[in-house]
């Protein structure tokens, strides 16, 4: 089965694609056979500049520009890592979340909300939004070690259990209501 890292965002320049292209293609070199799976909305000129971009780092064969697609379930579950490369303007990230739920360890860079979602949750890595390598070096520390993967993936499924699901939210908001 191809391993492969997922991507879930509108195609905005501030979603970070040519810096995770820049990570990625260092991650190729030790690991040549990955994927990177890239989907969400977007105008036509902000895909054409992803896809021109994947040209120009040489990486054609080893990326998957798609569109938006509601159901992302089967994606995450098969994904070994969730990116999140923003590099502005991020408030929540939903998609750390549900890669979560799955067990799906996560990076991303330190913008927005989300440092904050993965603050004690160890269910991935913060990286700086201006070093692709720092970005790349996360990469290959889960993609080369099972065990802290796996590690990762639990934590953020527990995470997930704890503070995200449904019932967990039900009784905060509940806790709230009593006090």
């Amino acid at each position: 089965v191809m391993r492969y890292c997922l991507m879930l965002a509108t195609y905005h320049a501030y979603k970070g694609h040519f810096y995770l292209l820049e990570a990625f293609k260092d991650v190729l070199e030790d690991y040549p056979d990955l994927i990177l799976r890239i989907y969400g909305d977007g105008f036509f000129h902000e895909k054409k500049q992803v896809a021109d971009e994947v040209d120009r780092l040489g990486i054609k064969n080893n990326v998957i520009l798609g569109d938006f697609t509601p159901n992302t379930a089967p994606l995450l579950a098969g994904a070994s890592i969730l990116l999140m490369p923003s590099q502005a303007q991020e408030s929540f990230g939903l998609a750390i979340i549900e890669a979560m739920a799955f067990g799906v360890p996560v990076v991303v860079t330190n913008v927005g909300g989300m440092p904050e979602i993965l603050h004690e949750s160890n269910a991935g890595f913060v990286c700086s939004k201006d070093d692709p390598r720092e970005f790349s070096c996360a990469m290959k520390k889960i993609l080369g070690d099972p065990t802290l993967s796996s590690e990762l993936g639990h934590s953020g499924r527990l995470t997930f259990e704890n503070r995200f699901a449904a019932t967990a939210m039900a009784q905060k908001y509940n806790n709230f209501l009593k006090n």
